[in-house]
């Protein structure tokens, strides 16, 4: 496989894992689960602490957090595979000496030589 593919299927598998993780995260404090995981499996004295509000906010932001990271990687990932400008210059294959001529605007000297037209 070539190094273009194993990246992309990389990104691939790192959008997935943040972006479950992210939802789980969002949704699991507010639900039965987190009342049973905390009152069954912690019965400590940091029990109370984890049934807080603030401690169920916090977790849900860490799970907001990890799906915006998979929003970022599936967005470089989707210009990387239309070609168009990624974030990350490393990312992309090497390009043709014809690509960065025609990027420079080598050979358009008509087009720079054109001056716009003054105002009225």
């Amino acid at each position: 496989m070539s190094e273009s593919i194993d990246n992309r299927i990389l990104k691939a598998l790192g959008i997935y894992a943040f972006g479950i993780l992210g939802v789980f995260l969002t949704v699991a404090p507010w639900t039965g689960l987190w009342r049973t995981a905390v009152t069954v499996l912690l019965p400590t004295a940091a029990g109370p602490l984890m049934a807080g509000g603030w401690i169920r906010g916090v977790v849900s932001g860490l799970g907001v957090v990890d799906l915006m990271m998979a929003g970022q990687m599936a967005g470089e990932l989707w210009r990387q595979m239309r070609g168009g400008p990624v974030d990350h210059p490393e990312d992309l294959p090497p390009s043709a000496p014809d690509d960065e001529a025609k990027k420079s605007g080598a050979g358009d000297a008509a087009a720079r030589s054109v001056e716009p037209l003054p105002r009225q």
